[in-house]
């Protein structure tokens, strides 16, 4: 008599399985990595325009944080409230030149590798990124 096969043995479907297994572990990896840079790069754009309307708050010199025009950008040292999300933003006040320094920690989980971020009216520079 002659015996009939049908489907697939236990050695094919277990191979089957191991390279299965060992494609979604080079994927998750991949994505993982791209995570940790999409939210260093949303950090730093994030940063980069708070930086820009703090210039901007700065541009007439001796300018309270808190006075700019409309009150919406800087009030009381602190940024309009779309920027609070980023994490924790040093408080103070225009120099009589129109230079400020201020120094950025980002929020859990917002800033991916990202450390600290020191915003001047010249730009910003960021640690860790």
């Amino acid at each position: 008599m002659r015996r009939r096969t049908r489907g697939f043995t236990l050695i094919e479907i277990l191979l089957v399985l191991a390279i299965i297994g060992i494609l979604a572990t080079i994927i998750l990896v991949a994505v993982g990595g791209g995570r940790q840079k999409s939210l260093d790069a949303s950090f730093k754009k994030t940063v980069s325009s708070v930086q820009r309307g703090l210039a901007l708050c700065c541009d007439v010199p001796g300018t309270p944080l808190g006075s700019a025009p409309g009150g919406r950008m800087c009030v009381g040292g602190e940024l309009y409230p779309d920027a609070a999300h980023i994490g924790t933003i040093t408080s103070g006040n225009c120099s009589p030149a129109g230079e400020f320094a201020k120094a950025v920690t980002p929020g859990t989980g917002n800033a991916g590798n990202c450390e600290l971020a020191v915003l001047t009216h010249d730009g910003a520079t960021f640690e860790g990124c």
